[in-house]
């Protein structure tokens, strides 16, 4: 969230609050509103269930940018798929 949080007035409007989230693997991961999707049918996926051991990692930045552009920040998270073969 942007702080402060200032309430709508007749005498002045608030400043843009609203944030802009993006991701730097849309196939991997998509975000909106700042919850984040995992995509189980995404090519990295795919590409660890060709072969054994059918796992792989990915890291992906997901980056929070306020619409006015003023401030920005990002993460990176880790993931990690397994699958088990009978």
């Amino acid at each position: 969230s942007v702080l402060p949080q200032l309430e709508d007035r007749e005498e002045y409007e608030p400043y843009n609050r609203k944030i802009l989230w993006s991701s730097s693997e849309p196939d991997a991961v998509s975000v909106k509103d700042g919850v984040l999707s995992v995509n189980d049918k995404a090519a990295w996926i795919e590409e660890a269930l060709k072969s054994s051991p059918y796992s792989a990692d990915k890291e992906v930045v997901i980056t929070a940018r306020t619409e006015d552009g003023g401030k920005e920040t990002s993460c990176r998270i880790k993931l990690h798929f397994q699958a088990k073969a009978v």
